[in-house]
């Protein structure tokens, strides 16, 4: 039911804690080769788990009715992880089922008794507390149950509202009687650039149903009905991503963590202190700077959103999957906002705008521990840098996510990411993230070439 996957180091932890079996190495002092090697085996071990989750594709019964991709998901699992892997040369781009909107349904799809659909303008603070309880207690958790995502009211506001937006698109369904919620799903405009083409689409998020209806299968009808609604406005296609495997991936990606307050992790359970580290050790090695050494470093303001925009779409144009920003988007989902997403910049003497790294805030409720309430994570969003390393620039954004209370950083190895992982101690998380497209077949695409994060 969930649109992404909930990722721990509890396998693999940062690079200073992550093991081959040889716990006398320190992974600080492997040389470049012996860190690729070392991420290859972490990789091949994230495979073999792939392989103990292999799923039969005839129970996705719902998808196949769906104007998906289907050789992305087979039923011979190394066949599927072959196609996670290799392009396949063969697939066109473009619509997969063609369809105008006097063709759509103008009815509502039937719910079962007792129940409505309703739409949630988050505008409204009741509203708005409906919808942020019913993710708060039903929605991401990772598979131990000890953490679950815990947006922030501001967060889903942000998400939910980019320029555009239509309410009618924040759907959920209701009790009659009550008036309390028991699923939700959201979809919100974003044109996307695959492949060289422009779409306009729309990004899917926040599919949740109560944890007491997910034997009335209201998912999918959840699903039927956001797309009847926005093929109605004459869109036919989206992305989204999840951290389960269905019919439609187009790629796949991986988080890596990177501890900020290593002693609370260990003490949430989150990672662990390394065979051959004390904490003492683990805590130094886990260090971010103070201060950042990139000249002119500062937070992104008003006066730098134009300028920024043009760095980050002359950047994305190198993907083959990436949003077709515009100005106000960017401003929209770049620009800083308290506790909800940081950017910084640098910029040259005239103005310029050099450099960009940024994160979005997301934390995880923890479940059931007695002491703390929350894991404070920073995910990494968009990163551009033109006249210092990335390196560098992604090692003074750590600091200042250490500045801003995160415990934790997170990012995909999408985009170019993979320049700083591994040399900044990031660990390999425990599980994948799938990128999805709706009624548009493209071709399979290879992390590096993604350039789309979504929340």
């Amino acid at each position: 039911l969930n649109s992404k996957k909930l990722l721990t180091m509890s396998e693999f932890t940062n690079s200073s804690t992550a093991s081959t079996g040889d716990s006398s190495k320190d992974d600080s002092k492997l040389s470049l080769t012996e860190q690729a090697r070392l991420a290859k085996i972490q990789e091949a071990v994230l495979r073999a788990r792939l392989l103990r989750e292999k799923k039969d594709t005839s129970s996705h019964k719902f998808w196949d009715t769906q104007p998906v991709a289907r050789d992305a998901l087979q039923d011979d699992v190394s066949k599927q992880l072959e196609a996670a892997t290799i392009k396949d040369e063969k697939k066109t781009t473009g619509y997969i089922k063609e369809q105008t909107v006097e063709e759509i349904r103008k009815e509502p799809y039937p719910l079962p008794a007792g129940f409505e659909w309703c739409v949630l303008d988050v505008n409204n603070e009741e509203q708005l507390d409906m919808m942020y309880n019913l993710l708060n207690r039903n929605y991401v958790e990772d598979d131990d149950n000890m953490f679950r995502f815990d947006y922030s009211r501001d967060f889903l506001k942000w998400a939910v509202c980019p320029p555009g937006y239509k309410v009618d698109l924040h759907l959920a369904v209701r009790a009659q009687k009550t008036g309390k919620l028991f699923g939700v799903i959201t979809a919100i405009p974003q044109a996307m650039i695959v492949d060289g083409v422009k779409v306009e689409m729309v990004e899917i998020n926040f599919l949740c149903v109560h944890k007491k209806l997910r034997s009335k299968r209201l998912a999918p009808v959840l699903i039927k009905e956001i797309t009847r609604r926005v093929n109605l406005t004459g869109v036919f296609s989206a992305v989204y991503t999840a951290g389960v495997v269905l019919p439609g991936s187009i790629g796949c990606a991986r988080y890596y963590h990177r501890s900020i307050q290593f002693k609370k992790l260990v003490e949430v359970g989150f990672t662990r202190v390394p065979n051959n580290q004390t904490m003492a050790t683990a805590v130094k090695l886990n260090r971010v700077p103070a201060q950042p050494i990139t000249k002119g470093f500062r937070a992104m303001e008003e006066r730098d959103v134009v300028g920024a925009h043009k760095l980050l779409m002359d950047y994305l144009v190198s993907f083959k999957v990436y949003p077709a920003l515009t100005v106000d988007e960017f401003r929209h989902w770049i620009l800083p906002k308290d506790k909800v997403v940081n950017s910084y910049v640098s910029t040259s003497a005239d103005g310029t705008v050099e450099n960009l790294c940024s994160f979005y805030h997301l934390p995880s409720s923890c479940v059931k521990h007695p002491t703390h309430s929350h894991i404070y994570a920073a995910y990494s969003y968009y990163n551009v840098a033109t006249t210092v390393p990335l390196k560098q620039l992604m090692n003074d954004c750590l600091g200042q996510a250490k500045a801003e209370g995160q415990d934790v950083f997170n990012a995909l190895n999408v985009m170019e990411n993979d320049k700083f992982l591994h040399d900044l101690r990031f660990g390999m998380g425990d599980g994948n993230l799938n990128y999805y497209l709706y009624n548009w077949h493209s071709p399979d695409v290879q992390p590096e070439e993604i350039g789309l994060v979504l929340l």
